[in-house]
C-alpha cells in the first residue's frame, strides 16, 4: 500500500469540502448564525479562536466587525463582549493586528468603563510596541476626554 501524506493533500485541496480545516469549518458555519447574534454563539466562537488561534486568526476580519455592532447594541452584555474580545487578544495576539483600527474607535467610544479600560490594557500588553500607534490616538482621545469631564482648561 501506498501511504498517503494528508497534510500535503489537505493544502493541495483547500476548497475542497472534505478536505477543509476542521477550525475554518466551523467558524466559517457559525459565522452564518450571527445574524441573530446571542451570548452562546459569542462564547462559543471564542472557545474556538481560543482552542486553535493558528487557524481561526485569518477569521478575525469577519468575526471583529460582528462583536462591535454587538456591543454598540447591547448594554446588558457589553461587559461580557468586550471579556470575550479580551480572550481573543490573549490567544492571536499579534494576528490580530490587523484589525485594531476596527478596535480603536470602539475603545474610544467606551473608554470611560472599566471593562473596555482593562480591553485596551491588554491589547496594549499582548501586541507591546505594535500597539504604539493606536495608542498614541487613545492617549490622547482618553486625556481630552478626561479634561471635558473635569471641565479643565
Amino acid at each position: 500500500f501506498d501511504s498517503i501524506d494528508t497534510f500535503q493533500v489537505q493544502e493541495d485541496n483547500d476548497n475542497d469540502f472534505l478536505f477543509m480545516n476542521t477550525t475554518d469549518f466551523v467558524i466559517k458555519n457559525i459565522i452564518t448564525y450571527f445574524h441573530v447574534p446571542s451570548l452562546p454563539l459569542f462564547a462559543a466562537i471564542t472557545r474556538i479562536i481560543e482552542g486553535d488561534p493558528k487557524n481561526s486568526s485569518k477569521h478575525l476580519i469577519s468575526i471583529i466587525p460582528i462583536f462591535i455592532k454587538s456591543i454598540n447594541s447591547a448594554i446588558v452584555t457589553r461587559k461580557k463582549l468586550f471579556e470575550y474580545l479580551e480572550i481573543i487578544v490573549a490567544s492571536c495576539k499579534e494576528d490580530i493586528l490587523n484589525v485594531v483600527p476596527l478596535l480603536t474607535p470602539l475603545i474610544l467610544k467606551y473608554f470611560d468603563t472599566s471593562y473596555c479600560l482593562h480591553f485596551a490594557t491588554s491589547l496594549s500588553f499582548y501586541l507591546k510596541s505594535m500597539f504604539i500607534q493606536s495608542a498614541m490616538e487613545l492617549y490622547s482621545q482618553a486625556l481630552m476626554k478626561i479634561k471635558t469631564t473635569l471641565n479643565l482648561e
